[in-house]
């Protein structure tokens, strides 16, 4: 919260799923790297990067805009393209629960990654920039039984900003927090 210590530290995991349950915005990690999970209740997502198999993948030139609430997406829209590609995929999965509900997110640290590729396993790793999972997770994944989707939809963002409770971890793509910056810096040499 605003005001109150916010360090970056680890939690116990039983602690943090009763943590997790008030919180807006969680990250979850068990690494000394900057990986881990980011659970979105509320938002919108400003993408130009879309992957879903089978259809053909595309980079628009302008933003679509994905809107969150209670950690689903329940509208898109922004570039004209992207967003008629999207709901035009999702309208297949009307019956599918969890078709609109965030699956996973990830920030890019991989220093060779400087612009998209229309290549998803390349483009998640944009560094500073971020992917957003929709739809299935594994069991393996989030255990123990997973998310079941028929569908999961990437979408890719670029030079990110976040801030947890007033705080900067990173603006436009780079970390800014005192105890990230060190290592995000070392990471990319």
């Amino acid at each position: 919260h605003y005001g109150e210590d916010t360090r970056v530290d680890t939690i116990e995991r039983q602690a943090f799923y009763e943590r997790a349950k008030t919180a807006y915005l969680v990250i979850q990690t068990g690494e000394e790297r900057i990986y881990g999970n980011l659970l979105l209740a509320k938002g919108v997502i400003a993408c130009r990067a879309l992957y879903a198999d089978p259809e053909p993948n595309f980079v628009t030139d302008t933003p679509v805009f994905i809107h969150v609430e209670n950690g689903e997406v329940f509208k898109i829209d922004g570039d004209e393209k992207g967003a008629a590609a999207m709901n035009k995929w999702y309208d297949k999965f009307a019956y599918d629960e969890n078709a609109h509900k965030i699956a996973h997110t990830m920030i890019g640290m991989l220093p060779s990654v400087t612009e998209m590729s229309g290549y998803v396993v390349k483009d998640e790793r944009l560094n500073g920039g971020s992917c957003w999972g929709i739809g299935h997770v594994s069991a393996l994944d989030m255990p123990p039984a997973g998310q079941p989707s028929d569908t999961h939809f990437d979408v890719i963002l670029e030079k990110v900003s976040v801030y947890l409770d007033g705080v900067a971890i990173m603006e436009n793509g780079e970390f800014v927090h005192p105890d990230l910056k060190p290592i995000a810096d070392k990471l990319v040499g």
